[in-house]
């Protein structure tokens, strides 16, 4: 019964929706976080932030130290917003 369903299973499925269900992983979340990274390795914070939301508009519940949020954190950090990257790890 749906009721009784563990509270990992959204996490789980949202994983799943965000890899497009491909394995290794790929598909729009793993596509953005990668334009993110190369973005932030060029340091063009505009692209990377733009990146960076819209990977974390996927899948928000990825929390990993690699995820969007910590990406944006960073990429705050690099602009001198020590502000908006507390807002980024803190979401």
């Amino acid at each position: 019964e749906a009721r009784f369903q563990p509270v990992w299973v959204e996490d789980v499925a949202a994983a799943i929706a965000a890899t497009d269900g491909k394995s290794p992983a790929e598909g729009a979340f793993v596509d953005r976080m990668r334009a993110g990274v190369a973005a932030f390795e060029q340091r063009d914070w505009a692209a990377a932030r733009r990146a960076f939301v819209a990977a974390d508009s996927l899948f928000p519940q990825y929390g990993g130290s690699d995820g969007p949020a910590a990406f944006l954190a960073r990429v705050a950090i690099a602009q001198g917003d020590t502000a908006a990257a507390l807002r980024a790890i803190r979401q």
